[in-house]
């Protein structure tokens, strides 16, 4: 049961009694705090023996018995190593104790204090897990509220995170106390560190004091509705690039609340509430407070970098005459693509990938080439659209149009087929576009940037997770000032308020923040170089390419109301990928034999095999015949009686159909393995292929295995025709192995056959030897194609190759404007193929 620590009412139940007749019989102890001397003071020792055993604002864990209790046994514990050696020794003998001896424990928290009689005088010793403070409470306790900030946790959390390392939890009430006391500190540190940055900034700045302003809110949008309970915003330097003053806003407060449906008399405390208007108004009113507060300080600002998307800069007009604005270039960009993306929806020449990007490219060429001077930015927008349209009159004092360098070859590298746009309807909807820009020609010359205000927004939301709510108390504030100080003293901000709450630093505190400082500062001179900028953008491109590339593939996958569609069956089907050989790929060879076991039947032999082991695993524990191992040649499916045979003898009645069965599972066995086999191209894949359709087990079969190859196509590429005379198996087996053996034999034939593969052949396999299973029915398929020379020969194998027929490229043109040049180009064929095949597929339709 829990306790706090204070009894009430005039009788105590017998658990107090106990207690608290313990804790007469307990010994004085001493407590050094070695590792933080500036949290001692003269009269330390005196006031910790006084709070032994009481540790202010936690829940005590005591058990029915105080005197013994065996729960110290289970789990693990929270310990300071050094502590609690110093603690091991009796107070009265001045004998070691031993930890074994333990004969109860009560838990403040993370803490503990032990009770250890000594084997020499039996006199019961506190021996405590961990430091206190002046208070008598546990230090550990006060860390654990840091570091759930930190790592942006509620008690929940730390508790979930307890229970996963069998360490006993924390009770919520405790830690919220201890996150409120560590909360403050934490405040009036983040409050000293924007001072000092107000400052600096205003030294550095020579008295022209600019800073960056945005805004952020602690539920997200949905793009018509903005209800958050709570928001904040951040005033940084440009100089200095750290947070020179931060508010929030918070229309909600739990105790105001729960004490308001009561309807009580809401009593005094710590109110978090200062805002009830909307969400939408917080950011300009926190604007104005902030700026005020900095001139009042003596750091007032000269120019304000924000975006548009609020009367931030309207309100302050009114208060700061002189007030200097700039735009954020990040918003104006995202406003410009915003707007193209809308004309998309009807014009198609817009929908390709790469238009609008290079539009959004030669649009901000315009801004940032131009900055100097209104009529040059304005003369830079009005070339923007006669470039794109094919009219390069107004290019030829600029350096990223190369037309003037060739006009006869010049083509359009982001523009599909290399050549302009021709629509005059989207021409004239581009023009008014561009002119929109034109008339704030004066707003967009030397914009400037709230990136630094976008970055801090992020550490807030890991202090403070959208998914949770921490509005309602004073939590909020503390982590937004924890956010506050990360962002202007980094990741040693956690030692700062240690000291500042007297106490310890901590070693591995100091150390993993000096680490994550230094790897954020090599990130950040990284990401400037132009390498990683290069890099970073065709990561982007090649993404963005393999994205369209897998939904042309996929289908729709995800989209409103999408399983009501009437083609629903078009829409799942997918597009098979191109096939890859890896290192872990696992390989059956396989053989179907033509044979006769009696007068006028047809038998088809089926046998299998993975190395030297796949016959005896598979054929011998299935069919129950290992002591005739030495006469099997394999399996045999009779069409004339649909009965299953082993050298011409029925086993145990199993039909053709069982006998299918049974090879799949053996396949499955094996994660998508592949099969080998010689002239399985033109034979035996066929005929499975055909009896597999036959039961309806061909796509159970397709599932099962990544594909085959044709040890006879791969014969030909290694080994010379002049150091074997022919590519029959039998002739490839003596020349190379320098075996004979009885060809078209089941058993021999796959044997033989893994002798060659795994030996010679395996290690010269590449991409083009593997095919799918489906490659003779899509090479049917493309058929037609080939007869009208719209592809040719090699197209057609490649394809098929990778499993692609007829209706994977009308399903491809369907679901993109260059859908089959995707899947041209994901099979290695070239992009010329591609116009004629979809004129060819738009014949068909017609």
């Amino acid at each position: 049961m829990t306790f706090r620590s204070r009894n009430r009412g005039k009788f105590t139940n017998k658990v107090s009694y106990f207690r608290s007749s313990f804790l007469k019989k307990r010994n004085i102890f001493k407590t050094e705090n070695s590792e933080h001397e500036y949290a001692k003071k003269d009269d330390d020792l005196d006031t910790i023996s006084m709070f032994a055993d009481i540790d202010i604002g936690a829940d005590v864990i005591v058990p029915s018995d105080p005197s013994h209790n065996d729960s110290w046994k289970e789990g693990r514990r929270v310990i300071e190593l050094f502590e609690l050696a110093q603690n091991l020794v009796c107070q009265l003998c001045n004998c070691p104790l031993n930890l074994i001896d333990t004969v109860s424990e009560r838990k403040y928290g993370l803490g503990s204090v032990l009770t250890i009689p000594c084997g020499s005088c039996s006199a019961c010793n506190s021996v405590e897990t961990g430091k206190r403070n002046s208070n008598g409470a546990f230090v550990v306790n006060s860390k654990a509220a840091i570091g759930m900030i930190h790592a942006g946790m509620g008690a929940t959390h730390v508790n979930n995170f307890l229970a996963g390392l069998n360490v006993p939890p924390v009770h919520s009430s405790t830690i919220r106390k201890k996150e409120k006391e560590i909360g403050k500190k934490i405040q009036e540190v983040a409050a000293e560190s924007c001072k000092s940055v107000q400052i600096k900034e205003k030294d550095l700045s020579n008295g022209k004091v600019e800073a960056s302003f945005d805004g952020g809110w602690q539920k997200r949008g949905t793009g018509w509705q903005y209800d958050s309970n709570t928001g904040h915003a951040s005033m940084i330097g440009l100089k200095t690039g750290k947070v020179m003053d931060y508010a929030y806003r918070s229309r909600s407060c739990r105790v105001c609340e729960v004490h308001e449906e009561r309807k009580e008399t809401v009593s005094a405390h710590d109110c978090c509430r200062n805002w009830k208007g909307t969400s939408k108004g917080m950011e300009p009113d926190m604007a104005v407070e902030m700026t005020h507060k900095l001139n009042d300080s003596g750091c007032q600002i000269k120019v304000l970098h924000a975006d548009n998307d609020s009367t931030t800069t309207s309100r302050l007009k009114v208060h700061f005459e002189d007030l200097e604005k700039k735009d954020d270039q990040n918003h104006v960009k995202k406003g410009f693509s915003k707007k193209l993306y809308e004309l998309s929806k009807k014009y198609k020449e817009l929908k390709h990938p790469d238009v609008i990007p290079y539009l959004v490219r030669c649009f901000m060429y315009a801004i940032k080439e131009n900055e100097g001077s209104t009529d040059d930015l304005r003369k830079g927008l009005n070339r923007l659209v006669p470039h794109v349209s094919g009219d390069h009159s107004l290019c030829t004092d600029i350096e990223w149009c190369t037309y003037k360098d060739d006009p006869v070859n010049f083509k359009y590298k982001s523009l599909p087929g290399g050549k302009c746009l021709s629509n005059d309807a989207l021409t004239s909807e581009l023009r008014e576009l561009v002119q929109q820009y034109n008339r704030r020609a004066e707003s967009l010359q030397n914009m400037g940037s709230t990136q630094a205000n976008e970055n801090f927004n992020q550490i807030v939301g890991s202090k403070c997770p959208k998914a949770r709510s921490y509005g309602g108390s004073s939590s909020f504030n503390s982590r937004l000032s924890a956010a506050v100080l990360q962002k202007n003293e980094g990741y040693t901000w956690l030692s700062m308020v240690n000291e500042a709450s007297e106490l310890s630093p901590g070693q591995f505190t100091m150390k993993v923040g000096e680490t994550m400082n230094k790897k954020l500062e090599r990130q950040r001179e990284n990401q400037k170089t132009q390498t990683f900028k290069k890099r970073r953008i065709e990561k982007k491109k090649n993404r963005k390419k393999a994205q369209r590339s897998s939904s042309v593939k996929e289908g729709t996958t995800y989209q409103q109301e999408v399983e009501v569609n009437e083609n629903a069956c078009d829409i799942i089907q997918q597009i098979p990928s191109s096939l890859i050989l890896s290192n872990t790929d696992k390989y059956v060879v396989f053989d179907l034999e033509t044979t006769s076991l009696s007068r006028n039947s047809d038998i088809t032999q089926l046998a299998a095999a993975s190395g030297l082991n796949l016959f005896q695993r598979y054929i011998m524990p299935r069919c129950d015949i290992s002591n005739e191992a030495s006469k099997i040649t394999g399996i045999a499916f009779c069409h004339a009686t649909n009965k299953m045979y082993l050298n011409g003898r029925e086993v145990e009645t199993c039909t053709i159909q069982q006998g299918l069965l049974d090879f799949l599972d053996f396949l499955k066995l094996n994660e998508l393995p592949i099969l080998v086999g010689h002239n399985i191209t033109n034979f035996d894949m066929m005929v499975l292929e055909n009896r597999l359709k036959e039961f309806n087990m061909f796509s159970a079969f397709t599932a099962s295995v990544k594909g085959f190859i044709d040890t006879l196509k791969l014969s030909k590429r290694v080994f010379p025709k002049a150091d074997v005379d022919n590519y029959k198996q039998q002739t490839l087996v003596k020349k190379v192995l320098g075996i004979e053996y009885a060809a078209h034999n089941a058993k021999d034939d796959v044997l033989s056959l893994s002798e060659l593969f795994s030996q010679k052949l395996q290690s010269s396999c590449e991409e083009d030897d593997l095919h799918h299973v489906n490659f003779n029915s899509c090479k049917l398929s493309l058929k037609p194609l080939v007869d009208k020379k719209i592809i040719n020969a090699t197209v057609c194998i490649k394809l098929a190759r990778s499993g692609i027929n007829v209706t994977h490229l009308k399903l491809a043109n369907s679901r993109d404007v260059n859908g089959i040049k995707l899947i041209l180009t994901d099979n290695n064929v070239n992009n010329r193929y591609a116009s004629s095949i979809i004129g060819h597929l738009s014949g068909c339709e017609e």
